[in-house]
């Protein structure tokens, strides 16, 4: 009964954190956007995908999917039909280990992947024949290519000197960076990586609501916290008794935040709320480059992650079995078309 009891106090407390943690940003006259459905790739058939973990846009209007559970990556054309394939689970070169593929990014010809939640990362060229095959120096959280075709990393190092990285396609690591919110906390520096758009890139924690804009040259440009939403997602501790009497309190977050960011040029940015948010997994904020809050929309559905190229926005479903791509408008362009 005491357990039971236990439960629903704290579903209610969660319940009341959801309410609280995200109030309406006072958005400006920015931006109003309306999407418009192209193309809907679902696992429907086996030769698809079972869950799609990351997507990356190529030339030639194809998409390149991580399939988490089918460990492998595929590459599929404008028709939603598979091209190519590759992988299976392995240590071996083209194959995936741990729990299969996760975060891609492509950059002139070169595909990279990082084997989901691990610090292995592969790098493929346009053919999908793997090129390179080396580690962070943490678990992967992210990674986004250059136009110069440097790789940068986000690793969960437990070190708050370093946690952002920069790799040759070749696998060589170039330098690593310092992120000014980082705290060396496992658990709470866990972020995302917005594409380069213009050489800026975005960085934003999941759990805490702290946005960075960096530029390719490791420069600081700027940080911000979003209007309107709470400074952290609420956690629960944990105490754990190590050799005697010396114990840890662990506090572990009990959501996220932001799920995903997205630029849709070098100084307007789309953020997507997580579980904490009037409407989870679909409120979208449209940021600039300083924080303010333009705008916000409502995804069609719920998601796990958003990407931009050009007027495409793609959209992973929150239960991984889709990808789904849309055309951003703006609100005058429809009316002026009707």
């Amino acid at each position: 009964m005491k357990t039971s009891c236990t439960c629903v106090s704290v579903c209610v407390q969660l319940l009341f954190c959801a309410s609280m943690l995200f109030a309406a940003p006072q958005a400006g006259r920015g931006p109003l956007l309306a999407l418009e459905r192209i193309t809907k790739f679902e696992c429907v058939r086996e030769d698809l995908f079972l869950y799609a973990a990351g997507m990356v846009p190529l030339p030639g209007d194809r998409l390149a999917v991580t399939d988490k559970l089918g460990y492998s990556l595929k590459i599929l054309g404008p028709d939603g039909k598979v091209i190519t394939s590759i992988g299976k689970r392995g240590n071996a070169p083209g194959e995936f280990s741990g729990e299969g593929p996760g975060d891609i990014a492509y950059a002139n010809g070169h595909l990279a992947v990082a084997d989901f939640a691990s610090t292995r990362i592969q790098v493929f060229d346009a053919d999908l024949k793997p090129t390179a095959l080396f580690y962070a120096p943490g678990p992967v959280c992210d990674l986004q290519f250059d136009r110069q075709g440097r790789l940068w990393v986000g690793a969960c190092t437990g070190d708050e000197k370093a946690e952002l990285f920069t790799f040759g396609a070749d696998g060589a690591l170039l330098g690593s960076t310092r992120l000014k919110n980082s705290t060396g906390d496992l658990y709470n520096d866990v972020f995302r990586l917005g594409r380069f758009v213009d050489d800026l890139l975005m960085v934003s924690f999941i759990t805490r609501n702290r946005v960075e804009i960096w530029n390719a040259g490791g420069e600081f440009i700027n940080q911000f916290i979003v209007p309107g939403v709470a400074d952290a997602a609420p956690d629960t501790a944990i105490t754990s008794t190590r050799w005697l009497f010396w114990t840890q309190e662990t506090h572990l977050p009990l959501g996220r935040l932001f799920m995903s960011c997205a630029p849709i040029r070098a100084n307007v940015f789309l953020l997507l709320a997580g579980e904490y948010s009037a409407h989870p997994f679909r409120d979208t904020y449209i940021l600039d480059e300083k924080g303010n809050c333009l705008s916000r929309f409502l995804l069609p559905i719920e998601a796990f992650k958003i990407l931009v190229e050009g007027d495409m926005l793609y959209v992973i479903d929150k239960r991984h079995t889709g990808v789904t791509k849309y055309r951003i408008r703006r609100l005058s362009e429809r009316r002026k078309e009707q």
